[in-house]
């Protein structure tokens, strides 16, 4: 299995040069504050890298999200548990 890790790792470095030297040619991107100039490679890297960070970031607030919701399950369980016993034991002692 680490072979085959190492060999996909590989296949995308390559096929990562090769699209790069294919698409070399220079492009002009303008933003809000300026214009930049460079490798069409480059900029789709970047816009790539920006959308990867931004999922990732998503992807981490849904998480802690149902995180945070997971934990007030577990205290709201925790306190029905306690009421629940106490309930019984009020029913028993009733009872007797």
């Amino acid at each position: 299995m680490r072979i085959l890790n190492w060999v996909l790792i590989l296949l995308f470095v390559i096929a990562g040069i090769t699209f790069a030297c294919i698409n070399a040619q220079e492009v002009s991107f303008n933003y809000y504050s300026g214009i930049w100039n460079g490798p069409l490679a480059v900029l789709l890297v970047a816009a790539m890298t920006c959308g990867f960070v931004l999922s990732c970031v998503t992807f981490i607030l849904a998480i802690l999200g149902l995180k945070l919701q997971a934990l007030k399950q577990t205290r709201k369980l925790t306190a029905l548990s306690k009421e629940l016993s106490q309930l019984r034991l009020l029913a028993v002692k009733d009872g007797l």
